[in-house]
């Protein structure tokens, strides 16, 4: 079932607006762990990463400095992607200078952080 969460998961965060990401990857995390829980999936790479972003935006949205790593390529890309539009669109705020947001291909990171 879950060969194909992530593109799925793409296709769904990436044709919202930005005002509605947050919030789907949150549900979308619900749903996981719960099938997780209930045994209706079992834990991959590809359901990591994606429980992975999801707590990783949470963080942001509670004023966390937060790392996001040891991502597929690809799956990093996309996530860098999704947070530059939050970013762009005003969802994540990171406009005064004790922010700072990175993504490092090479080294597999995606970086929010916030000045204490």
């Amino acid at each position: 079932m879950d060969e194909h969460l992530f593109a799925s998961f793409c296709v769904l965060i990436d044709d919202l607006p930005a005002g509605m990401m947050i919030q789907t990857a949150e549900t979308q995390r619900h749903i996981i762990e719960d099938d997780l829980r209930k045994q209706r999936i079992l834990l991959t790479e590809d359901i990591r990463s994606i429980l992975a972003f999801c707590n990783f935006l949470e963080a942001i949205v509670h004023g966390s400095s937060t790392i996001l790593h040891e991502m597929s390529t690809e799956h990093l890309a996309f996530y860098g992607k999704v947070v530059r539009r939050l970013v762009e669109a005003g969802e994540l705020h990171v406009g005064n200078s004790a922010c700072k947001f990175s993504i490092n291909n090479q080294a597999g990171i995606v970086n929010f952080t916030r000045a204490p």
